[in-house]
């Protein structure tokens, strides 16, 4: 947070958060959202799981509670705290290697996740590919979900990686001698 020196003096402060700041705790909301809904489905909540852009056969299957779902919650935990550690001072301790791949690893990931969702979702919706008869009601279904919730929140988390990543690498740059 930052507070400009004539608010200083005046005694009238507001805390403005800089881009670094607010592009990582936002990165980190995100990251707790993601988290907090998989602990939630770890622990037997089902509020959105029939949602979920997954087969069901996945969600029933014997490794998906142990890997699935424990396994993305120590993702998130991970996420978090680099997410944070790119606008805290203690995050300078770390080497920034240590923060900027993970960061620019889940935009990567995200990007093209929610990008191919929407593309993938779009056409199954308008009828440009079609699927097995059987299987057109639970997809049709889970595409709505997928083009309505889960692939814009995997851009605008994605986005926010990349830009807590270039942030970050921008505001870290180690300082050349000269």
């Amino acid at each position: 947070m930052t507070i400009t020196q004539a608010e200083a003096t005046s005694g009238t402060s507001t805390l403005r958060l800089r881009p670094t700041t607010w592009a990582a705790y936002a990165t980190g909301a995100c990251t707790l959202a993601y988290g907090a809904l998989k602990l939630y489905w770890a622990i037997g909540g089902t509020a959105l799981l029939d949602a979920a852009p997954l087969d069901p056969k996945t969600t029933h299957a014997s490794w998906f509670m142990p890997i699935g779902l424990w396994g993305t919650d120590v993702l998130a935990v991970v996420g978090i705290v680099v997410a944070v550690a790119t606008a805290r001072p203690w995050g300078r301790n770390l080497p920034r290697r240590l923060l900027l791949i993970p960061a620019w690893m889940a935009c990567a990931f995200m990007i093209p996740r929610a990008v191919a969702g929407l593309i993938q979702d779009a056409l199954l919706l308008t009828g440009v590919t079609t699927v097995a008869a059987q299987d057109a009601a639970l997809t049709h279904r889970l595409a709505r979900w997928d083009l309505l919730l889960w692939s814009p929140y995997f851009l605008i988390w994605g986005i926010l990686w990349g830009v807590t990543a270039w942030s970050y690498r921008c505001g870290s740059r180690p300082q050349r001698a000269g």
